[in-house]
């Protein structure tokens, strides 16, 4: 995998500390086709 959140490092810290992240993406719960793709795939 080539691409990744810039922020992975914080993300985990706070999943191992228990705090709660909140991940917002473009798109709807129905995707075309059925699959998300980001938009630099």
């Amino acid at each position: 995998m080539r691409t990744a959140f810039k922020e992975w490092a914080a993300i985990c810290r706070a999943l191992a500390t228990g705090r709660q992240d909140v991940i917002l993406r473009k798109g709807g719960i129905v995707e075309e086709g059925g699959e998300f793709r980001p938009d630099h795939a």
